[in-house]
């Protein structure tokens, strides 16, 4: 497949994400500008040569490519009549909240007592993170249930393998690690030959099914 194949399979180009926001692009340029909606996370450069009759010409153009799960964060700023890049976080915030007490569950309260800490600071962050186009560019569709999954996952590998320090894991933690192996697996993006390798594939997922012969089941 090639690399245009796949955004345009798995992404949405600007003009079809407003089409299906039903929104023009000055309205979503200005939700980026006010820090209410996310950066793309690709941007494809292509340089044209047009060769024709009337002699040759050369163009570069631009494309932008949005995950498919920035839908909904549209359709939230549309249906909240959202307007401030305070009430986006706000919003932002308790999407996040929510999906956190799912992903919790059956977690060992040491573990979510050490994750929620610094919770606020740690949304504020992945905030950021958002509006720049990063959990897009490295999740499966950019949804906020992935970005939690994804922080909390990471965190819950490290915690449980001390940053990969233990030689021996208990059965108990194996099976708290399959969870997040699963889950981090299904949240994070596929890679891609003609992309730069994802990072959280191979420092997390790929490193603990190797160092303790665990496996995405």
């Amino acid at each position: 497949m090639s690399l245009l194949n796949h955004f345009n399979e798995n992404f949405y180009q600007t003009i079809e994400i407003c089409q299906s926001a039903r929104v023009n692009e000055d309205i979503l340029f200005h939700w980026q500008e006010s820090g209410l909606f996310p950066a793309s996370s690709f941007v494809i450069e292509n340089k044209l040569q047009v060769n024709s009759y009337l002699g040759i010409t050369e163009h570069t153009e631009q494309i932008e490519y949005y995950p498919r799960g920035y839908l909904a964060w549209a359709q939230i700023l549309i249906k909240h009549n959202i307007e401030s890049s305070s009430q986006a976080f706000m919003y932002f915030g308790n999407l996040y909240q929510q999906a956190l007490n799912q992903l919790v569950h059956g977690l060992p309260e040491t573990l979510i007592a050490s994750f929620t800490e610094d919770l606020e600071e740690s949304i504020q962050s992945s905030w950021q993170y958002f509006l720049v186009g990063k959990y897009g560019a490295i999740s499966s569709t950019g949804k906020i249930e992935e970005i939690v999954a994804i922080d909390l996952f990471k965190y819950v590998i490290s915690f449980l393998t001390e940053d990969f320090s233990l030689d021996i894991l208990d059965e108990e933690t194996r099976k708290i690690l399959h969870v997040a192996l699963r889950q981090l697996n299904n949240s994070v993006a596929l890679d891609n030959p003609l992309l730069p390798k994802q990072l959280i594939r191979q420092r997390y997922i790929e490193r603990l099914i190797k160092q303790y012969d665990l496996s995405v089941r």
